[in-house]
């Protein structure tokens, strides 16, 4: 059965025309065979929807017969992979480029050593060049390595020892470019793992930074064009993590030139990079050129839901701080009612909250509360969400003159804030709401006098002071001070 599952897993794997091209290939092979049980086989497969191994075998032997029916299993699965090579299909969009690439010149590789067999060493040399030119192009320096070691067998034969003095030169460099390269790519990822799984920036800064030193000295090496990518994106993050946002830009564009390179260039980087620039533009509050950038990054991401996602997601932020409501309300409403992947999981709950968000907006604060008592709470809470969500629960009770719900609440609330103080730092400006919401019912709602009295907090939460300011793209959508201030002149 493991074996038939394996095979069944191999086709579903298959596009239409390598399918097509499999059923070809088996026609004209079986022709030959004089033996048509492969083709059988697939056709079973392919129109079936549910196998029993016993009744195929019938169908195909006319009895039970596990040796003869393993080994054709085995058959079939070797012809795929012939299928998957042929050049009409490994040459196929559904690739990317750089992907394709690689395909084709491993694919040329072997046949230098096939020519090489035949005797046929000037073909087989002319090929290795060819091979080397457009490797180099694409960074792939593993395949240079390949091909001057199959070069330099041809020239040791010919005994042209200057020749071979630079091949094993070429050898050398190419060998120093790949291990700089594959060097680059581990600390990349390794940094990018990380700062996934980190709680806060705080935890990965310092190695973040330590990771851009390393990288900017394998650039001193080896002036990749693919290592260049690595070290922009990996400021870009720490620009912005410094909120330098202006330095970011610059970094995002230098990106965005090297992928005009083919070392560097794939669609889905290309997406990405848009997709960054319009995040970025979103703090820098160039909000339209947020959105054209958003629009342009859609295209790359066909079938990747979640970047999809993080493209609307942009829209709804830029929309928002443009108080185009109605917009927003419609993007977030496409976005929560996407399919529960565990890779947009947490991102469905920070969704719900945005949709509670134009609720309270737009007056429904019985809504709001129902929508947040249904979210889930966020467990790595870098941003506050789980504070502003029950920020937000206080103030739709208190709208609804609840206030006996919204004491609850803000205990609640001061609860929650000591617990996360032993695990982690909170940031002043959520302490200090604290402290006038304590005050607002302590002075029964009174908004005008907490004001007044505690005037010096809200001039605090109201500058730009990195500890009580309020931040853009921060789960506080509806800054708390603006709200407070309306209540006072209510």
């Amino acid at each position: 059965m493991k074996n038939f599952n394996s095979l069944i897993n191999l086709i579903n794997k298959m596009s239409e025309e390598e399918v097509k091209s499999l059923s070809k290939f088996l026609k004209y092979y079986n022709e030959k065979k004089n033996n048509n049980k492969s083709s059988r086989l697939l056709e079973i497969i392919l129109n079936s929807k549910e196998y029993n191994l016993i009744n195929i075998q019938k169908q195909l032997y006319d009895k039970v017969n596990w040796q003869a029916y393993n080994k054709l299993i085995e058959r079939l699965k070797d012809k795929i992979l012939e299928v998957l090579l042929f050049n009409s299909n490994i040459s196929k969009e559904e690739y990317p480029e750089r992907i394709r690439v690689i395909f084709e010149l491993k694919k040329k590789l072997i046949l230098c050593d096939m020519l090489s067999f035949k005797g046929l060493r000037d073909d087989a040399d002319l090929l290795c060049r060819k091979i080397i030119s457009k490797a180099e192009k694409y960074e792939l320096y593993d395949i240079v390595m390949n091909s001057l070691i199959i070069r330099q067998r041809f020239v040791n034969i010919r005994k042209k020892e200057k020749e071979v003095k630079n091949i094993q030169k070429g050898i050398q460099v190419a060998e120093h470019k790949y291990k700089s390269l594959l060097n680059s790519q581990i600390l990349y990822n390794k940094i990018l793992n990380i700062i996934s799984n980190a709680p806060d920036s705080f935890v990965f800064i310092d190695e973040l930074k330590s990771t851009i030193d390393q990288i900017e000295n394998e650039l001193t090496f080896n002036n990749s064009d693919t290592v260049s990518y690595y070290l922009y994106f990996l400021k870009t993050e720490l620009f912005q993590i410094e909120e330098k946002f202006e330095e970011a830009s610059i970094s995002l564009l230098k990106i965005d030139k090297l992928l005009s390179k083919k070392s560097v260039y794939s669609e889905n980087r290309k997406g990405t990079t848009l997709l960054n620039i319009s995040n970025n533009d979103i703090y820098l509050k160039k909000f339209n050129d947020s959105i054209q950038f958003a629009e342009k990054a859609k295209k790359y991401f066909p079938n990747n839901i979640y970047n999809k996602a993080l493209v609307d997601e942009n829209l709804f932020y830029a929309n928002f701080y443009m108080n185009k409501i109605d917009i927003s309300a419609k993007i977030i409403k496409g976005l929560v009612n996407l399919p529960s992947a565990n890779n947009i999981l947490f991102s469905i709950s920070k969704w719900n909250y945005f949709d509670a968000v134009i609720d309270f907006i737009n007056n429904k604060f019985q809504v709001s509360i129902f929508k947040l008592n249904n979210i889930i709470e966020i467990d790595k809470d870098k941003e506050g969400w789980n504070i502003n969500k029950r920020l937000l629960l206080i103030m739709s009770r208190i709208e609804l003159m609840e206030y006996e719900s919204a004491d609850l609440h803000v205990n609640s609330l001061e609860k929650f804030i000591k617990r996360s103080l032993i695990k982690r730092d909170i940031s002043l400006r959520y302490i200090f709401i604290l402290r006038i919401l304590i005050k607002l019912i302590n002075s029964n709602y009174n908004f005008k006098l907490v004001y007044e009295s505690r005037k010096r907090y809200f001039q605090l939460i109201a500058s730009d002071d990195i500890n009580f300011k309020w931040k853009i793209k921060s789960p506080e959508l509806i800054k708390f001070d603006d709200w407070f201030l309306s209540k006072c002149n209510a």
